[in-house]
């Protein structure tokens, strides 16, 4: 079942401290509510982007929905996967996924993600990937790491799983040999001629999950004929960072 929601992500000054907040409205999603994130949370001296905060309201979002598919499942051979990793980058993603792993327990589920991409290097900073199929031969894994953190519990593998696949993926369980289950079931599902070597299930959901270009345009001048108040202000404020944006599309 497709649910959608919006995210407003807004800087804000409260005690002469800059927040960055994330509201969903007008949501059918799981998940619901206002993140506040100080704006120099990740203690390095950057400024979190608002972009951050909105993707923080989207994983959340996204750990809701796969609890609610936990709730519907029950018995062994039963995954649910996650687009991505297992690593939370927020408390507040810590404490869904906790949720999530805890639910997960209790109905006998295992817990999987699946990485479309993969910026990880070896020591000589090349890329992890690249390196690994030079020398893979036919399908299977190959476990690179183990996440021990509160924030990334995890076997952390790269996988290739088709033979006619020149993709591969990094794949991801709670333990060794759930990760060997999990890339096993994987590869049943990797037989699209469309995109040999990804799982069906995660082509239709990126299908179901993508806003077109299309949509994006149709949804912004919606807003902007529509729009009152603080959010007129906005897209009047907008004005200060779209000259490149016009002058690109001349």
């Amino acid at each position: 079942k497709q649910k959608e929601g919006y995210v407003l992500a807004r800087a804000l000054v409260a005690e002469g401290k800059l927040r960055i907040t994330a509201t969903i409205f007008d949501s059918s999603l799981d998940y619901s509510g206002k993140l506040e994130i100080e704006a120099y949370a990740t203690g390095n001296g950057q400024e979190t982007p608002l972009a951050r905060a909105a993707e923080t309201a989207r994983k959340l979002s996204e750990l809701a929905a796969a609890r609610k598919a936990a709730s519907m499942l029950k018995g062994e051979n039963k995954f649910v996967i996650l687009d991505g990793t297992l690593e939370t980058l927020s408390s507040e993603e810590k404490k869904e996924m906790e949720a999530l792993r805890a639910d997960a327990t209790a109905r006998n589920v295992r817990l999987g993600a699946v990485a479309k991409t993969c910026s990880l290097l070896t020591d000589k900073g090349e890329s992890l990937i690249d390196e690994i199929a030079k020398i893979a031969q036919g399908t299977g894994c190959i476990q690179i790491a183990e996440g021990k953190n509160e924030s990334h519990h995890a076997q952390v593998s790269v996988a290739k799983l088709n033979d006619s696949s020149s993709h591969l993926f990094r794949v991801e369980a709670t333990n060794s040999s759930e990760l060997a289950e999990l890339v096993a079931a994987l590869k049943m599902q990797s037989n699209d001629i469309a995109f040999p070597g990804y799982p069906y299930g995660l082509v239709m959901a990126d299908k179901f999950a993508r806003i077109s270009k299309a949509e994006t345009e149709l949804l912004k001048a919606k807003t902007r004929a529509t729009a009152t108040g603080e959010t007129r202000q906005m897209l009047t404020a907008e004005k200060a960072l779209d000259a490149h944006k016009i002058l690109d599309s001349m």
